[in-house]
């Protein structure tokens, strides 16, 4: 240790130094010579998300349970089309997730008997989901609309061959919390 500091100081060490002296001496050396000091970070091992991969605003907002519903909403309780779908992920414009529940007046389908679907997020705005049945084409479902925020309001709602519209009101997929 002595070495070590006389090659720091640049020359020897004096014993007859008052002991405090030399102790603060020998931490200050150490704290120096032995780096006790934050270490600086290698900014070229730096690894860096490419463009391509980072999540925008709409992409992160899109994860998530969405639930079918009209605006403004009817005064009365109506036996309509109850649709919610859960978004699992989205990546590089791509939507993956699946219907998680659906019910038609007062009857109840299987989600399970329906695919994952793989959706797409275009301009960070416009929202497209296919959701088919595993089965058969007869139980298709397109829901494709703008994102605003917690709202994606659908220009195109298909369940199975209909097309439906929702008179005066809008449907739309409310996010929810």
């Amino acid at each position: 240790m002595l070495e070590v500091i006389e090659t720091y100081i640049g020359g020897p060490v004096r014993l007859s130094s008052t002991p405090s002296r030399l102790l603060g001496l020998v931490t200050l050396t150490a704290v120096g010579v032995l780096g006790c000091a934050r270490p600086k970070p290698d900014l070229e091992s730096e690894t860096r998300t490419p463009e391509s991969q980072r999540l925008s605003t709409a992409a992160v907002a899109l994860t998530g349970s969405w639930e079918l519903g009209l605006h403004p909403p009817p005064q009365r309780a109506t036996p309509g089309i109850r649709l919610t779908v859960t978004i699992d992920s989205v990546r590089d414009g791509n939507l993956h997730g699946r219907l998680t529940h659906l019910f038609a007046g007062n009857v109840g389908f299987d989600p399970s008997a329906y695919s994952p679907f793989h959706g797409a997020l275009e301009d960070d705005s416009i929202v497209h989901v296919p959701i088919s049945r595993a089965d058969t084409d007869a139980g298709r479902l397109v829901l494709r609309g703008h994102l605003v925020r917690d709202t994606i309001r659908l220009t195109t709602f298909v369940i199975g061959p209909d097309t439906l519209r929702g008179g005066t009101a809008r449907w739309i997929l409310v996010k929810r919390k």
